[in-house]
């Protein structure tokens, strides 16, 4: 059966990524995925899989090994990600509404480094029609679009609690390892801390030198600084290596405990 493409989102695609330390990659994804269900969105059918085993022993997915097969429900998917027999590294939904642009997204299971696996999860992604935000796009299209995209990305964040995430454009979070080996906070122009990651003081920390648009949520803040969605406010360059000393320092502390 061939796969359907008429409503894929387009490039560039906005990634709406979330990192979530006390679950495991399966789990992840599975969790966004029944929450947008929940919402109201649908199993567009269309699953991608990639190398055999547990995602969690495996760095990327789909580096030699990628298929794209068809479900009937979510019975189906679970059975598929709870089966090792192939990794499930990503699922089309449609019917998502805000924040969609009126298209199909993907979430997807993002690759991290050899030398993080065994220590690090996958970051969870959804991919989504990024179009409003080429250019060339009216001001009121774009408006409309970036306020959908932070509507999406923080209900998922009131609903689920990641420890930490970021929305960017056709580039992928980082996992605690990468942000270690690199800590200047490329990835983090627009991004959410968790509190029960690192720690309420943190965030007030970084929220008392950020003059830029914030988003408070009962457990943990989003720091808008990119400028897609509102004005860019004092300290905006400082706010991503903020960010990535925070997730450090907080990777760091967890690791202390698990050893």
């Amino acid at each position: 059966m061939a796969m359907r493409d008429t409503k894929a989102p387009r490039p560039p695609l906005v990634e709406l990524s979330f990192y979530f330390a006390d679950h495991s990659t399966d789990d992840g994804l599975l969790q966004v995925v029944d929450y947008l269900i929940a919402q109201g969105a649908r199993l567009a059918g269309e699953v991608v899989l990639g190398e055999a085993g547990n995602s969690d022993s495996i760095g990327n997915l789909t580096f030699s090994r990628v298929d794209q097969v068809n479900i009937g429900d979510r019975e189906e998917l679970e059975s598929l990600i709870r089966s090792a027999e192939r990794t499930v590294a990503g699922v089309r939904l449609t019917n998502v509404g805000v924040g969609s642009s009126g298209r199909d997204i993907y979430v997807r299971v993002l690759p991290i480094p050899e030398e993080a696996v065994g220590r690090d999860r996958h970051p969870i992604s959804l991919w989504c029609d990024g179009r409003a935000f080429e250019p060339d796009a009216r001001p009121a299209v774009k408006k409309r679009a970036a306020d959908g995209i932070i509507s999406l990305f923080s209900s998922i964040i009131a609903a689920l609690s990641p420890s930490y995430g970021a929305i960017l454009v056709e580039w992928p979070l980082p996992c605690p390892y990468e942000i270690l080996s690199r800590p200047d906070g490329f990835e983090f122009s627009d991004a959410y801390l968790g509190t029960n990651y690192v720690g309420e003081s943190r965030i007030k920390s970084i929220a008392a030198r950020f003059g830029g648009r914030k988003i408070q949520f009962e457990n943990g803040m989003l720091f808008l600084s990119s400028g897609l969605f509102g004005e860019v406010g004092k300290s905006a360059e400082d706010l991503g290596k903020q960010v990535a000393s925070a997730i450090i320092e907080a990777d760091q502390v967890r690791r202390s405990r698990i050893d």
